[in-house]
C-alpha cells in the first residue's frame, strides 16, 4: 500500500470522522500523492494586443499593471512575433506547431487545426495533465470537433453570455434600446465601441475568468494541471463599462506616431490590395473617430489586464506558483492608422509583434529581458521541453526558446518569420525586417534607425546603398528558401462541384439575383440578393 494511502487512512482515523478534518486529510493525501517534480502549466492569452503594454512602452497612456507584473516575473521577450497576423491561423499554428504553408490554414474560415495533427492540450492530457480551459483558446473557443474531449473542464463564452439580450456574442449584453448608439464606422468589420453600465458582470471576459477560477479551485490535486485562459479583449468590439472609458479622458488621448507619407514606397501591387483599408482610414479621420477608438482600446486592454490579475492572484493563493510554468502571449498585434491601416493581417511591425513572457521556476530570473527574435511557432516544442513531455514526433519544426530562457543574452541566429496568406512572408531579425510578397514585391527596413518602418530601403527613391541592401535582403531571404516557404501562391483551382450546381439551382428560382444581367449568377450576387431579402423580411 502506498505511503500516501496509509497517511490518508491514519489522518481520517485520528480525526474521529470529524468532516472538516476528514476533508483536510484527503487534501493533504492528494497533495502528497502528486509528483512535486512535475511542473504545471498556465497559459494566458490576449487577443489583438500589440505593444501597448506598460513595460513595452507602445503607448504612454496604457495601464497594464498585471501584464507588467507577469512578464517581469521571468523573461520578457521584446522582439517576439506571431507566425500569422490573424486570429484563426495564428492559434492553429501555436497549438499544433505547424506553419500555415504546411497546414494550409491561412484564414479565419479555414480549419482550427490541421487534420491528423496532435494539438497541444490533447498531448498534455494524454500525458497525465488535467486540462482546464476558458474563453478564446482556438479561434472557435474550445477548438471544436475531436479535440473538445481533451478538456477536463472548459468555460465557453456561450455559457456565460445572456442569450436573450445581446448584441455581440463575444463581448457584452446591450439593451435593445441602445443598439443604435453603438459606434459603427465600419459595420461590416464589427468596428464597434459602446459604454455599458458600471457592472463588470456584463462583460463575458469577466465571467469567463470567474468560470476558470472556479474550475481551477475544484481541480483534483493529485494531478499536474494545464490551464489555458483566452481573453477576447482587446479584440473588437470594445464594449465595456463606462468607468473604464473614463480612466482615459477623450480630450487627453494621444494618437500613435505615424510615418510621413507612409505608403509611398511600398510595392504597387500591395497598395492595390489595401485600397479598401485606406478608405477606412480616411473614414476614421474624416469623422474624427481616431481618439475614440484609441480610448476604447486602452479601456479594453485595461479590462483584460484586470482579469489577468485575478488569474495570477488565484495561482498565488493556490500555493502552486513555484511549481508552474507561466506563459503570456497575444495572437497578433493591431494597427491604429499606421500605414493607413486600422486592422491586423499585415506583415508590418504593428501586426506581427506581440508581447510575450515566460516564467519558469528554477530557470528564469525575475526582471530578465531579451531582444533576441522568436516567433510563436516556437511555443509548441518549448512547452513540452519545459514540462518534460516528449513532443509529438516529427510534427513541429519550431525552434525551442529554452536556451533564451536560461540565458536571455545568448548569441542567437534564428529570425522570426511571419506569413500572411500563401506566398507572402516577413523575416524579422534583431535589426532588420525583410518582406517578400507573393507578387514578388519586396520591402526592407532597418529598425536601428526606422522603428516605424517608414523607409523601404528596396524602393528606388530610398536605396542609396543598393549593394549593401541587396546583401541584407539575400541573407534574410535565404531563411525562407531553406525553410521551404513558398514564394508565390499556389495555382488557383477552379471549384465546380456542389457550389456551382447550388448557384445554378438558386438562379432558376431567383432570376432577379442576377444583378448585372449577364445570365449567370455569381456567389457574390447571390449573397447580396439573400441579404436584401432578409432586410425586406424584417420590415
Amino acid at each position: 500500500m502506498k505511503i500516501t494511502r496509509i497517511l490518508s487512512i491514519l489522518l481520517i482515523s485520528l480525526a474521529g470522522l470529524n468532516m472538516p478534518y476528514v476533508m483536510a486529510a484527503v487534501m493533504a493525501a492528494d497533495m502528497a500523492s502528486k509528483d512535486q517534480s512535475q511542473k504545471n502549466l498556465l497559459v494566458i492569452m490576449a487577443d489583438d494586443l500589440n505593444d501597448w503594454v506598460g513595460v513595452y512602452g507602445g503607448h504612454p497612456q496604457v495601464k497594464t499593471p498585471n501584464i507588467d507584473r507577469l512578464v517581469s516575473m521571468g523573461v520578457r521577450f521584446d522582439n517576439f512575433h506571431t507566425a500569422v497576423p490573424l486570429c484563426n491561423p495564428s492559434r492553429a499554428a501555436v497549438w499544433t506547431g505547424i506553419r500555415p504553408h504546411v497546414s494550409g490554414i491561412h484564414t479565419n474560415h479555414d480549419a482550427h487545426y490541421k487534420d491528423g495533427s496532435t494539438v497541444l492540450h490533447e498531448h498534455l492530457q494524454n500525458n497525465g495533465f488535467y486540462n482546464i480551459g476558458a474563453g478564446k483558446i482556438f479561434h472557435g473557443g474550445s477548438g471544436g470537433g475531436r479535440v473538445v474531449k481533451f478538456w477536463d473542464q472548459y468555460t465557453s463564452y456561450r455559457n456565460v453570455q445572456n442569450e436573450t439580450n445581446k448584441v455581440n456574442s463575444l463581448h457584452a449584453d446591450i439593451p435593445d434600446s441602445h443598439k443604435n448608439d453603438i459606434k459603427k464606422p465600419m459595420k461590416f468589420r464589427g468596428f464597434d465601441w459602446y459604454q455599458l453600465p458600471n457592472n463588470d458582470e456584463l462583460v463575458p471576459d469577466h465571467r469567463i475568468t470567474t468560470g476558470f477560477i472556479n474550475n481551477f479551485n475544484n481541480r483534483p490535486k493529485n494531478k499536474p494541471f494545464a490551464g489555458f485562459v483566452g481573453q477576447f479583449f482587446p479584440h473588437l468590439p470594445w464594449i465595456l463599462p463606462k468607468k473604464y472609458f473614463d480612466m482615459f479622458p477623450l480630450e487627453d488621448i494621444i494618437l500613435p506616431e505615424k510615418g510621413h507619407n507612409d505608403t509611398a514606397d511600398i510595392p504597387v501591387e500591395h497598395i492595390e490590395n489595401y485600397k479598401k483599408r485606406e478608405r477606412e482610414h480616411q473614414l476614421m479621420v474624416d469623422n474624427d473617430l481616431e481618439k475614440q477608438a484609441v480610448q476604447a482600446y486602452l479601456a479594453s486592454t485595461y479590462f483584460a489586464d484586470l482579469q489577468i490579475g485575478r488569474i495570477l492572484d488565484m495561482l498565488e493563493e493556490s500555493g502552486e506558483m513555484d511549481n508552474t510554468v507561466i506563459l503570456f502571449w497575444s495572437d497578433h498585434g493591431w494597427h491604429f492608422g499606421e500605414k493607413n491601416n486600422w486592422h491586423k493581417q499585415t506583415l508590418w511591425e504593428e501586426a506581427t509583434r506581440t508581447p510575450f513572457g515566460m516564467v519558469v521556476p528554477g530557470m528564469t530570473k525575475p526582471g530578465s529581458v531579451t531582444t533576441r527574435t522568436a516567433d510563436s511557432i516556437s511555443i509548441f516544442n518549448t512547452v513540452f521541453e519545459l514540462l518534460g513531455v516528449k513532443a509529438p514526433k516529427g510534427q513541429s519544426e519550431g525552434i525551442s526558446i529554452v536556451p533564451l530562457l536560461k540565458n536571455p543574452q545568448l548569441s542567437w541566429e534564428h529570425p522570426a518569420i511571419s506569413t500572411n496568406f500563401s506566398g507572402s512572408h516577413s523575416v524579422r531579425s534583431e535589426h532588420w525586417r525583410y518582406t517578400r510578397y507573393a507578387s514578388g514585391g519586396e520591402e526592407l527596413y532597418d529598425h536601428r534607425t526606422d522603428q516605424t518602418e517608414s523607409v523601404n530601403l528596396l524602393h528606388s527613391t530610398n536605396n542609396n546603398r543598393p549593394e549593401f541592401h541587396a546583401l541584407i535582403r539575400d541573407q534574410l531571404k535565404q531563411h525562407l528558401v531553406q525553410g521551404g516557404f513558398p514564394l508565390k501562391p499556389p495555382p488557383v483551382v477552379e471549384k465546380t462541384s456542389q457550389n456551382t450546381k447550388y448557384l445554378k439551382d438558386m438562379f432558376k428560382s431567383n432570376p432577379k439575383a442576377d444583378i448585372n444581367k449577364d445570365g449567370v449568377m455569381s456567389k457574390k450576387e447571390w449573397t447580396v440578393f439573400k441579404n436584401k431579402q432578409k432586410k425586406l423580411a424584417r420590415l
